[in-house]
């Protein structure tokens, strides 16, 4: 893992008062850049180089949401809340996301699993972007 030492670099440039603000969309949007090549890749060579993209989506989001968390909770929760999101956004989603990706690809085909998947990244970074924007507007407003 080794992008998540810049990711914590890139938390801390992003916004003193609120590390994680503006970085959901990018955290997305490097998880779909992968899902995009990937499913574009004629050689196994790009899916390699797809693996960067993901790795550091992945870095972002471990970072951005334990930072988030944290920040969310009581002090003395800190930890347990921590706990709670890398079950929840770590282990549980890794094997929610094979047993739809298995269903989808028998469907769809492998090709259409990494359509599908760049899709729901498309439309996820454009969300967090809404979401991330019109929050911070909000929060500056005030």
């Amino acid at each position: 893992m080794l992008s998540v030492g810049p990711a914590f670099g890139l938390e801390r440039a992003v916004d003193r008062e609120d590390p994680t603000l503006g970085v959901e969309p990018a955290i997305v949007s490097f998880i779909a850049a992968r899902a995009i090549v990937a499913a574009l890749a004629t050689e196994p060579g790009l899916l390699l180089a797809a693996s960067v993209f993901g790795g550091i989506g992945y870095a972002l989001f471990l970072v951005g949401g334990v930072t988030w968390v944290s920040a969310h909770v009581p002090r003395e929760l800190a930890a347990t809340a921590q706990g709670i999101f890398q079950g929840v956004g770590t282990s549980l989603s890794q094997v929610t996301a094979a047993a739809a990706g298995g269903a989808i690809a028998a469907i769809a085909g492998i090709d259409g699993l990494f359509m599908i998947s760049a899709g729901l990244g498309v439309m996820g970074a454009t969300i967090v972007a809404l979401a991330v924007g019109r929050s911070a507007a909000e929060r500056y407003a005030s």
